[in-house]
């Protein structure tokens, strides 16, 4: 009746669903970096998470991993902003997100949990306040999801202990590869903030000054003060929990015998916040430098020295993060055009947005 059966549609209807999760995700990711770091960093966060290799191929492409990672930016944000109070806003999205995520792709509670546990020994009277949100939001989608798919299989069935004990108890996921322990450790170190080795040393950075109360937008990116007069509604959350659910899920993940790399695409997310971070740490120390400089007097008379230190510092940190950008960017464009000489060579058909191609419609 209304046409929605054609070839157009149904080729790209897992792309419109992941639109509207992506989206979601990143309008959530966008005010979560602002609250925690500054609106410069959420930006430029939000433009290397777009233009990210590792995140556009399977962020975009795989329906469980994107929902996990979108929704955990959703999270991420409720969390900065929970008050122990029942029927906190804040408190009942967190809690749907978290539901949510869990009825779709079961592991990614394990992440979670710690963060729970982190909140309540911290102040126990958010304690009552999330047993409720369990009770009124969670148990109810769960049923919910469990009729849906006892309506759609014609058997009732709990997907995600099936989930559980298939692949961990029973262990079948191992026929599709072992990998050893390790394996995750080089990939992120590749991946994460697509940068090599800096991604690391400026995340635990971000983490210390948070745990300090030196992370927050008006704090100057950490470099001159802790935050004074804060108000309770202005304090931002000393507790590292980015830090914490990074871990949690690192070690879990490799901890199970199979692993694929669209399993880590949670932690090379996080890796963006880093980077921006790690971007906009390198303008804050010129800007320091630079103000030292005007404290010992080197500018005074506007000398030529001083003139040229400014400039050559100044597009030094441009130049470095366009850099950044650029070498993320470079491996996806070298792949794109990799994959379809391969496809004109072998005479395969190249996607088409109306036809999809005839291998996979047949």
């Amino acid at each position: 009746m209304m046409s929605l059966d054609t070839n157009f549609m149904i080729v790209n209807s897992i792309y419109f669903m992941h639109c509207v999760i992506w989206i979601l995700g990143d309008y959530h990711f966008f005010l979560f970096v602002r609250q925690m770091l500054g609106k410069r960093e959420a930006i430029a966060a939000l433009a290397y998470s777009i233009t990210s290799e590792h995140v556009n191929d399977y962020v975009l492409r795989t329906s469980a991993n994107s929902v996990e990672g979108n929704l955990m930016f959703v999270v991420f944000y409720y969390y900065l902003n929970l008050k122990p109070k029942i029927f906190d806003k804040n408190i009942a999205y967190l809690t749907l997100a978290i539901t949510i995520s869990f009825t779709i792709r079961s592991s990614s509670i394990v992440g979670y949990l710690p963060l729970a546990l982190v909140v309540i020994l911290s102040d126990f009277n958010y304690f009552i306040p999330i047993l409720v949100a369990g009770l009124t939001i969670t148990i109810p989608t769960i049923l919910i999801n469990l009729a849906s798919d006892a309506h759609f299989y014609g058997y009732f069935t709990i997907p995600q202990y099936n989930f559980v004990y298939v692949n961990v108890v029973m262990g079948i996921s191992k026929y599709f590869g072992e990998m050893p322990w390790f394996y995750y450790i080089s990939h992120l170190y590749n991946e994460f903030c697509e940068i090599e080795s800096y991604g690391f040393p400026v995340f635990f950075l971000m983490s210390v000054r948070q745990m300090n109360g030196t992370l927050t937008p008006a704090s100057g990116n950490g470099w001159h003060r802790k935050i004074k007069g804060e108000t309770p509604s202005e304090r931002l959350i000393r507790i590292p929990f980015v830090l914490i659910f990074f871990f949690t899920n690192f070690t879990i993940l490799s901890a199970l015998a199979h692993k694929e790399l669209r399993f880590i695409t949670v932690l090379v997310q996080i890796g963006q916040i880093a980077q921006a971070y790690m971007i906009t740490w390198c303008f804050d120390t010129r800007e320091v430098f630079i103000a030292w400089l005007e404290l010992k007097g080197y500018n005074q008379g506007n000398s030529r020295s001083y003139r040229n230190i400014r400039w050559i510092t100044g597009w030094a940190v441009k130049f470095f993060a366009l850099f950044v950008l650029v070498k993320q960017e470079r491996g996806r464009i070298v792949r794109w055009m990799t994959n379809n000489r391969y496809k004109q060579d072998s005479g395969l058909e190249v996607y088409n947005l109306f036809n999809g191609r005839s291998d996979l419609i047949g």
